[in-house]
């Protein structure tokens, strides 16, 4: 009895796993750059603007159609194989002027694509030195599922970002 139970168990077992999801390789890229930073002085603050990213790191790599409110947006509405994306600019700190990010709608804030935007500003320290981080997730869509290659990054791709920030004298 013990033995048509085990048995039993692994047709379970072996039923499941032909049912998942098909699994695939990718490799996971990464791109590093040099943004271009432009600095233009008003009246009280600096308008900083940024084109381009400092690293642009696959999240994920998925298989099917786009989440509904992309291909919404977008008009790719068939099943694709794709790689969410994070891009990020750093730019080192100045600790004597404060930035914030201008509200832009580069890409996603998350990776799972629900709201336009980026995330926060945030403080990073390397070798003694402090750098503001902010990303965007996009999508590089690499081919249609059963069918040709393709090369579509949305919303944007990473190398044509624009990032806008402002910054003021900080008064401490």
């Amino acid at each position: 009895m013990k033995n048509l139970s085990f048995i039993y168990s692994l047709l379970v077992v072996f039923a499941l796993l032909s049912c998942s999801k098909t699994k695939f390789h990718y490799d996971k890229k990464i791109y590093l750059s040099e943004p271009e930073i432009t600095w233009f002085t008003f009246d009280e603050y600096d308008s900083v603007a940024v084109k381009g990213f400092t690293r642009c790191e696959a999240l994920d790599v998925c298989k099917g159609a786009l989440p509904g409110n992309v291909a919404k947006e977008s008009g790719f509405d068939k099943s694709y194989l794709y790689y969410i994306y994070e891009a990020s600019v750093g730019m080192k700190d100045n600790e004597e002027r404060l930035v914030f990010k201008n509200v832009v709608d580069l890409g996603y804030s998350t990776r799972e694509l629900e709201n336009k935007g980026t995330y926060q500003i945030s403080l990073l320290e390397e070798n003694g030195d402090k750098y503001l981080k902010t990303s965007t997730c996009l999508i590089h869509i690499f081919q249609e599922v059963g069918g040709e290659k393709q090369d579509i990054w949305y919303p944007c791709s990473p190398f044509d970002l624009e990032w806008s920030f402002f910054s003021i004298k900080n008064p401490l």
